[in-house]
Parts: C-alpha cells; structure tokens; sequence
C-alpha cells in the first residue's frame, strides 16, 4: 500500500528484492532505466537545472604564452573563463554539459512503452534561454496547449488491460499528499 511505502522510505531502507515476474512498480534512476523499457514510465522530478553537476575544474590546452609551456592546465571553472583566454575551452565545456543533459533527457523519455508521465514546474531561469528542463520543454512543447491547470498533453489516454483483466478492475489513486526526503 502507499502508506505503508512512504513509512519505509522515510525509515531509510532504501533496497527490496522482487522477482523479475512480479507486477510492481519499479523505481529507478535514470542511468539504471537505460537500455530498458516499461509499458508506463512517470519521472516526477523532471525540473533539474542544466547548470547542476558542472565540474569544479576543467582541464585546459593553452595556446597562449605563458601556459603554454604547459600541455594541459586545470583551471577553476566558473562564468570568469568567458572573459579569459580560456573562453574556448569554456564554450566547449558548456556545449558539452548541454549534450550530456539533452542524453540524459532522451533516455529518460524514451523508456515509455505506452504511456509517459512528466511532471516538471515553471521555470526559474529566463523563458528565452535553455537553461533546464521547464525551459527546455515550455521551449519545445505548444503552450497553447496547456489546459489552464499546468498540464500539457499529448495524444489520447487508452487503456491497456493485460489478459484476463476487466476494464471496471483498475482503479486511480489520488496521491493529495506525499512526503518528499530532500537529502538521500
């Protein structure tokens, strides 16, 4: 039951064992979904900034005189670098930050067999910039079609029963509240 699931998630018991044939939710990172596909698949966090998990250091190949008696450098990485003559190593490191998220996004959005539940919230960056994935999809997905309550939708919701279930056996849950556990 989903009480009784939260209770044991807040106890910290973090890992259960079930059988490959057990039809059940599973919970996984997106790196562990890579590779695998499920019939519904729900990312209930999708609002991570872009600029989260960016290198403290970077390592350098400077042209200029005098780093460049050195073969590579580490430097601070940081917004400074645009203004030096690491601006190029900068730009590469950005681009490359950017590509490594929209991987990130693509596997998470591609696991779904039928059905993919994105809840996202409104962006905290600038609406013209691409700077995480609220921005990233008000960017790319229509506003219009937003129904007035922060909800987006594509296509059509159908029911998928697997043999021998009746349509009047699935029930919805409505979750009105839920604790979340900041630090893991």
């Amino acid at each position: 039951n989903i009480p009784g699931f939260f209770e044991w998630w807040e106890k910290g018991s973090f890992t259960i064992s079930i059988p490959d044939n057990q039809d059940a939710i599973q919970i996984l990172t997106i790196h562990k979904a890579k590779g695998l596909e499920f019939p519904v698949v729900m990312i209930p966090f999708a609002n991570w900034d872009f600029n989260s998990g960016r290198p403290n250091m970077i390592w350098v190949k400077p042209e200029e005189e005098p780093f460049s008696q050195f073969p590579f450098l580490p430097v601070n990485y940081g917004a400074g670098l645009q203004e030096s003559i690491f601006d190029k190593d900068y730009e590469k490191e950005e681009g490359l930050i950017g590509i490594d998220n929209i991987n990130l996004l693509y596997v998470a959005f591609t696991r779904a067999k039928h059905r993919l539940y994105i809840n996202t919230q409104s962006s905290k960056t600038q609406p013209d910039t691409i700077k995480s994935v609220p921005n990233l999809m008000k960017q790319v997905l229509n506003p219009e079609l937003n129904d007035g309550e922060g909800m987006i939708s594509y296509g059509s919701r159908t029911l998928h029963h697997t043999s021998g279930q009746k349509a009047d056996s699935h029930k919805n849950v409505v979750l009105n509240e839920y604790s979340v556990i900041s630090q893991l």
